[in-house]
């Protein structure tokens, strides 16, 4: 029987893990604090392993205050080992940093990712 219960990753002070059990192949996980170069290796560790047996990964990065390059390095690192696990890694919720990193970079999509749409009607 899967474990029921919420687990919490804190691999210091400034970041935070939270994932929800998985529910229809689906598992929900919030990234919270700054994902920068030095969170990087202990969240990989915990993100690698909540991609193993689910279909999709929903990251809320609405929490995530700062994100360096090595933090979107870590998110395009987290796409390709769910696409090669048959995991699909979406984005569901960004905060205004990792909107306009996804934007900027184009990879919002990648991330099946809406990006906000602009006053104007441009996106």
């Amino acid at each position: 029987m899967p474990d029921e219960t919420p687990s919490i990753f804190d691999p210091g002070a400034d970041f935070r893990v939270s994932a929800a059990p998985v529910r229809d192949g689906v598992r929900a996980v919030t990234l919270s604090g700054s994902l920068d170069f030095s969170a990087v290796e202990p969240v990989w560790s915990r993100l690698r392993q909540l991609v193993a047996g689910t279909s999709v990964l929903a990251l809320d990065t609405s929490r995530v205050e700062f994100c360096d390059a090595a933090g979107l390095r870590l998110l395009i690192r987290l796409h390709e080992q769910g696409s090669a696990e048959g995991c699909q890694v979406v984005v569901c919720a960004a905060s205004p940093m990792v909107d306009w990193l996804l934007r900027l970079m184009r990879l919002a999509a990648t991330f099946d990712y809406p990006p906000a749409t602009q006053p104007d009607g441009e996106t």
